[in-house]
């Protein structure tokens, strides 16, 4: 009776883990995809400039 239980304990929080790692990876490539959609000529070329700063200090 307990094994089971704590069995069923276990499944539920790894599934619930793994909906939630989904949920977070997802709502990330939401919000990156959305971002850059509304001021897109205005932040188009800030991240080339960020990476080329990068570049140009190593």
């Amino acid at each position: 009776m307990l094994n089971g239980t704590y069995s069923f304990f276990v499944l539920i929080l790894a599934t619930m883990g793994i909906m939630s790692a989904f949920g977070y990876s997802l709502g990330l490539r939401l919000l990156h995809a959305k971002q850059p959609a509304r001021p897109r000529k205005k932040q188009q070329a800030d991240p080339l400039d960020w990476r080329r700063k990068i570049l140009a200090e190593i």
